[in-house]
């Protein structure tokens, strides 16, 4: 989870804020399908 942060911290810095909100969708996504199978 601390590397997803820094992950999404260094898109922010580099001016790719949407595309790091997007990144985070579809992870999030992908994550609660897994969970609820």
């Amino acid at each position: 989870m601390y590397k997803f942060i820094n992950i999404l911290s260094r898109v922010g810095r580099s001016g790719a804020l949407p595309a790091g909100l997007l990144f985070l969708f579809i992870i999030f996504y992908i994550t609660e399908n897994t969970i609820l199978f």
